[in-house]
């Protein structure tokens, strides 16, 4: 991989990889709105693949809400997985029941979430 300059935003505030396209930038920014996409996204940067369950169990240890297992599951199947596929970030087997992280998009939705982290 290239390397990657960043450039302060528009505030001048955290920096912002040069090569994502603005409207790239706009999506990535919403699918980071949630805190449970944030965990969502924390929680797959390092494993390259989990299962729904796996992840399950992850986000709804890590989050404060008091949300049930299964409403954590079923949100993340009709909510935010779907949200992240869209942007790329991973692709999601149905019948395996299976996450898949991808690069470049989870790689660059971590490195902004770590920046709005620190």
């Amino acid at each position: 991989m290239g390397h990657t300059q960043e450039t302060p935003n528009e505030t001048g505030s955290a920096p912002v990889p040069e090569d994502i396209e603005p409207q790239t930038l706009d999506s990535y920014y919403h699918v980071l709105a949630d805190e449970r996409r944030r965990i969502l996204v924390d929680a797959l940067e390092p494993e390259s693949s989990m299962t729904l369950d796996q992840l399950t169990r992850e986000v709804y240890l890590r989050e404060a809400r008091t949300d049930p297992p299964e409403t954590v599951r079923l949100s993340l199947i009709h909510q935010h997985v779907p949200l992240l596929a869209d942007v790329d970030a991973l692709e999601f087997d149905r019948q395996e029941e299976q996450v898949v992280a991808k690069e470049p998009a989870i790689a660059q939705l971590s490195s902004l979430l770590g920046e709005t982290l620190s």
